[in-house]
């Protein structure tokens, strides 16, 4: 991080400005750690694997299974914009997203096109990576100067931490089977709609390098990214659904109630 800031720094002529904006970057970074201690990111992982004495289960660490009782940047609690309840297993719905993603979402899939195959891999890059360039590329598309493109980073960042928060508070409040489980066990679930695929995997391909995507606006961004879950294998359709939602009411939320500008009043 040091050998990165000196290189960001290299080019800006040194004087009183420099100074002065070196020791209020240190002050604010030392603020926001401040505010952050204890906030539980770094909590013991607690999650307990629902068994019966004696059966094996898999042994895989889930994944931030302590962010549910993290202290969010914005929001009231982590439980705030939780969704409803996963739809019936019984339902047509189901079983009308069980078998898009079964067909378009595994490994050796035989619908899924050569694009769906590109823009799944290339969304399986994790999301501050996947986020953070992409909003410096629109401060920088629109022109902002420094305050207003520091503001729109801190919001976007404050408001993707959050969400991701929210999005696991429900993940594992709820509890709902992954893909690969309810696949490989599609005769149990009580819909004749959906059948049981054996060994049935995502795509679990490594993310896409040299590839570029473009939008024209942001809805077809957030499409995108819903359909490259379903496409991996990852989520299903419903589930896309609702954290498209959910990600909407919390980025409206932040962007009301955080940094809103400085109501001062003349003499």
């Amino acid at each position: 991080m040091k050998v990165a800031l000196a290189t960001y720094l290299a080019p800006i002529p040194d004087g009183i400005a420099k100074t002065d904006g070196i020791k209020l970057g240190e002050a604010v970074a030392a603020r926001v750690v401040e505010a952050r201690t204890n906030d539980g990111a770094d909590a013991a992982d607690d999650y307990r694997p629902r068994t019966t004495p004696g059966v094996y289960v898999p042994t895989a660490i889930p994944i931030s299974s302590m962010w549910p009782n993290m202290k969010p940047f914005a929001i009231a609690n982590p439980s705030q914009f939780r969704p409803a309840a996963p739809i019936a297993l019984e339902s047509k719905e189901w079983a009308t997203d069980y078998n898009e993603l079964k067909d378009y979402g595994g490994q050796t899939s035989a619908k899924r096109t050569a694009e769906q195959t590109e823009i799944a891999r290339f969304w399986l890059i994790g999301p501050p990576m996947a986020y953070h360039p992409f909003v410096r590329q629109l401060a920088t598309a629109k022109q902002m100067d420094v305050v207003d493109s520091a503001r729109l980073m801190a919001l976007a960042a404050v408001g993707l931490t959050d969400a991701i928060i929210a999005v696991l508070d429900a993940k594992y409040h709820y509890n709902f089977w992954r893909p690969i489980t309810a696949i490989r066990n599609g005769d149990i679930d009580g819909n004749p709609a959906t059948d049981r695929e054996a060994t049935w995997q995502p795509i679990a391909n490594p993310t896409a390098p040299g590839l570029t995507r473009r939008w024209t606006n942001m809805t077809a961004f957030a499409d995108e990214i819903a359909s490259a879950r379903i496409w991996a294998g990852f989520h299903y359709r419903f589930s896309t659904r609702v954290g498209t939602e959910m990600g909407y009411q919390i980025g409206e939320y932040v962007v009301k109630n955080v940094m809103q500008p400085v109501v001062t009043t003349s003499r």
